[in-house]
Parts: structure tokens; C-alpha cells; sequence
């Protein structure tokens, strides 16, 4: 993906855990980085081996 395609949470507020793909969200919309029609996917890790994802439409 290309760099201003990525929302990265992790260098400016540290790991979320839970709640890193709303807060993704958020920050995305906060930012003006979401255009109307826009197809949006969030992608999040947590303790062991778990991952949580989450495709939108904007």
C-alpha cells in the first residue's frame, strides 16, 4: 500500500490494542483522509496470535 494510504495509529498514540480499528477510524475521519465512495479497510493485532479486521464503504 501506498504510505498516504495508511492511517498508522502506533507512532503518534501507541498501541490501542481493542481499540485500534476504531481509533483508526477516528483518526482517518478527524483527518479528512475518507472521501465519500471510498472503500476502507482496517486491519488490527492483539495478544498471541490474534487479528481482527473491518472493510468499509464510505
Amino acid at each position: 500500500f501506498a504510505p498516504e494510504k495508511l492511517v498508522d495509529i502506533s507512532a503518534r498514540y501507541g498501541n490501542q490494542v481493542a481499540a485500534s480499528i476504531p481509533f483508526a477510524l477516528d483518526v482517518a475521519r478527524r483527518d479528512c483522509r475518507i472521501a465519500p465512495g471510498a472503500r476502507l479497510l482496517f486491519l488490527g493485532t492483539s495478544a498471541g496470535v490474534s487479528f481482527g479486521g473491518m472493510a468499509l464503504e464510505a
